[in-house]
């Protein structure tokens, strides 16, 4: 079962930035089924999203790194598209468990 888990929520970090790890997926793989689906984000190491590689603050942290993703947050960003945004993590999550 794919479950999805906000990393560090009782951190207290900046508000437009949000790191979440989708369970049983390749980060790369939600990268590009969001992005087909018109949802971009970021996979990949905590200290840049070019670099696909594990993030090794997340493996400290105890989190899997394994379905990473970076979310960016402007202030343009709407309920709407925050909606958006979990129904296609729902949708590229669900169809893997076909």
């Amino acid at each position: 079962m794919t479950s999805c888990k906000v990393v560090a929520q009782e951190v207290v970090a900046l508000p437009h930035l949000l790191s979440v790890v989708v369970s049983g997926v390749s980060g790369e793989y939600l990268v590009r089924e969001m992005a087909l689906r018109g949802v971009d984000v970021d996979s990949g190491s905590a200290c840049t999203p070019e670099d696909l590689q594990p993030s090794h603050v997340l493996a400290a942290m105890g989190y899997s790194t394994q379905g990473h993703l970076r979310i960016t947050l402007h202030k343009e960003t709407s309920r709407t598209n925050i909606d958006h945004l979990v129904s296609t993590i729902e949708a590229v999550a669900s169809n893997l468990r076909r």
